[in-house]
């Protein structure tokens, strides 16, 4: 048989003149380099899939942190004028039992907003993406 030496590679080169079955044997191979090309090819798009989802669930996990973060930083904010007007409340009240009673209840509330500033790094760490996972498979978390 007679025909133009390259197939589709440098590697596929037949030199003249071949047989039928040199043919043959150079399309099986051929064949065999695209099979392997394509199980590559299919595994690479699962691989690639598979990191997508990861940076999917890692951006999802940032969100979730954040908005949890903005939230405890709210509730930290939100405070500040109510203790200030518990503050000025005490201050107008004539010194006495009502005096001290209200006197505890804002350090009671002054020591809980110590307390949620004092646990802001430890929320943090906690939120980090891999904690922020673990939080949702646990369902402290929905967002």
């Amino acid at each position: 048989m007679s025909a133009r030496g390259w197939i589709w590679e440098p590697n596929d080169y037949l030199t003249k003149p071949f047989t039928r079955a040199e043919l043959l044997s150079a399309l099986r191979t051929r064949f065999a380099k695209h099979e392997a090309t394509m199980q590559q090819y299919n595994a690479e798009c699962e691989r690639t899939e598979a990191l997508q989802q990861r940076v999917e669930a890692l951006q999802q996990a940032l969100e979730s942190r954040d908005h949890l973060l903005d939230r405890y930083e709210q509730a930290l904010q939100d405070a500040v004028p109510k203790l200030n007007m518990a503050t000025q409340m005490v201050d107008s009240l004539p010194s006495g039992i009502k005096q001290d009673r209200c006197l505890k209840i804002l350090q009671a509330v002054c020591a809980q907003e110590i307390t949620l500033v004092n646990k802001l790094p430890s929320l943090q760490a906690v939120l980090a993406p891999e904690g922020v996972e673990l939080l949702r498979q646990f369902q402290l978390v929905s967002w």
